[in-house]
């Protein structure tokens, strides 16, 4: 009798410490999961264009999100966007490409004065160097008349989108080349090139027919074609560029601390100030705004392209001052 009731107790104990164990487990899961959300990273997902996009039109969208009213500059090599993200932190805007190759690189900075960028290699193909030789719009196709003419249109526009998007591009520093195949140094890694199937190469600074012999180590090649299933490109048409194309566009944030006479002087958030040269008959510039800007960089400085400015009245610059040309007239200030 006794050494029933002991197993009985044991057996209780047992009970009640697995009780207040899952007790304890389950009260330090708000806990755990207050904290992960604390430290979730700064987003930003690009939706359109991957990397490595090729296309036939000049103009492309640019999908994705990111934190809320987050400021964004996006640039490539024809064009530049400086916007305000909305409340929900989802973004969809155009942007022109320049002919060829381009960089495109996106930059966000949040609310916490984080910044994070995204970069792809694209390519406008405007000559174009690749079948199919025609460049399409979806949005014509869609509101199209639908006769039996431009039925059959249609259906050889969707054709030839289907074919286009067979094709991809890739750019790289040339690694390794041998016979008919080149290792290209890509953003990402590396890329093979199989040039065999009756490629077209391009000198891109004379524009004119090259060979593969014209291939040189430091060269930077943009390669269009379709990959195999071994993902090795099979090339129609290889661009060959001396060196790597610049990339001179700039994405600026910061406030305005001066106004001279076409020159603005940006002060960033860790103290570092930035001058450039601006438009004075297109933009109009305030002190204390905080700002976004697209801008590019030559031998003769920096120049503002495009900016984004609002008013922060928490912002006070250090020896603030504004001069203009007779022509402009000074900001109001808040």
């Amino acid at each position: 009798m006794k050494k029933t009731s002991k197993i009985i107790l044991i057996f209780a104990i047992i009970l009640i410490c697995f009780a207040v164990f899952q007790i304890l487990k389950n009260k330090s899961i708000p806990t755990n999961t207050t904290k992960k959300t604390e430290t979730e990273p700064f987003p930003l997902k690009i939706d359109e264009p991957q990397p490595d996009f090729y296309t036939q039109t000049g103009t492309i969208t640019i999908v994705g999100k990111t934190s809320p009213n987050s400021l964004l500059v996006a640039a490539s090599f024809g064009d530049g966007q400086a916007i305000r993200v909305g409340q929900e932190g989802n973004f969809n805007f155009p942007i022109s490409l320049g002919p060829g190759y381009n960089k495109l690189t996106i930059t966000v900075q949040n609310d916490k004065n984080e910044e994070k960028s995204y970069q792809a290699d694209l390519f406008f193909d405007d000559k174009p160097y690749i079948s199919p030789k025609v460049a399409t719009d979806e949005a014509k196709i869609a509101t199209r008349v639908a006769t039996n003419e431009a039925l059959k249109k249609t259906i050889e526009d969707i054709s030839i989108i289907e074919e286009l998007a067979k094709y991809k591009m890739a750019a790289g520093l040339v690694k390794n080349y041998l016979k008919n195949v080149i290792e290209i140094a890509t953003q990402n890694g590396s890329q093979t090139l199989d040039t065999q199937n009756e490629t077209v190469f391009i000198l891109t600074e004379k524009d004119k027919s090259a060979k593969f012999s014209d291939v040189q180590n430091g060269n930077f090649l943009v390669a269009l074609g379709k990959p195999n299933s071994q993902n090795i490109l099979e090339t129609e048409a290889v661009l060959i560029y001396p060196g790597q194309p610049q990339d001179t566009n700039l994405s600026i944030f910061g406030h305005i601390s001066k106004v001279d006479k076409g020159i603005l002087t940006i002060e960033k958030q860790n103290g570092e100030t930035l001058e450039l040269s601006f438009d004075e008959k297109s933009i109009n510039p305030k002190l204390a705004q905080r700002v976004a800007i697209w801008a590019t960089r030559d031998d003769k400085g920096i120049t503002a392209r495009k900016i984004l400015a609002f008013d922060d009245p928490d912002f006070e610059p250090k020896n603030a001052t504004f001069s203009a040309s007779p022509s402009a007239s000074p900001p109001s200030q808040t």
